[in-house]
């Protein structure tokens, strides 16, 4: 079990007057616990349960004062078989509900309520560097949300 801690820094460009901004003007939190359950020499179970909590921006885009957002729960859980000591795949899902910003006081009424999932490659290519390509897609929602993803992604860890 590990204890999962990050945040994310208002720093960047952020400008009120403009609808697209790739920063978001507050700070944002995310408290969780991680675990790996080993079924054998070759299946695991690795879940992540964390919590998004952000802060108020009272510097938004148009005639708003300040716009806050609930927390957000995030169930990511992984089924891995490791072919050897250098290849794995998994079966994933992720869970994530909540996150519904007001603004001015008022709903914005877009809660979060999404299923996904979808399956991973993975390769170690030395102690400290391992790789990955990952496919998902959205399995049910609330709402209208229609998204899909495909991440290649290289690992450091020391």
């Amino acid at each position: 079990m590990v204890g999962i801690l990050g945040t994310g820094i208002p720093i960047g460009t952020y400008d009120s007057s403009r609808a697209i901004n790739l920063g978001t003007n507050r700070w944002a939190f995310r408290l969780g616990v991680g675990t790996v359950t080993p079924f054998s020499k070759s299946w695991a179970w690795e879940a992540a349960n964390t919590f998004f909590l952000f802060t108020k921006n009272s510097d938004v885009f148009g005639p708003a004062n300040t716009r806050s957002q609930d927390p957000l729960f995030v169930s990511e859980n992984h089924v891995t078989y490791a072919f050897n000591p250098k290849w794995w795949a998994s079966a994933d899902l992720r869970w994530q509900v909540g996150g519904e910003t007001t603004t001015d006081g008022v709903p914005d009424d877009n809660l979060t309520n999404i299923l996904g999932g979808g399956a991973t490659l993975g390769h170690q290519f030395s102690p400290h560097f391992t790789g990955y390509f990952s496919y998902g897609t959205v399995l049910a929602k609330k709402g209208d949300a229609k998204e899909w993803l495909v991440r290649g992604q290289i690992v450091y860890s020391f």
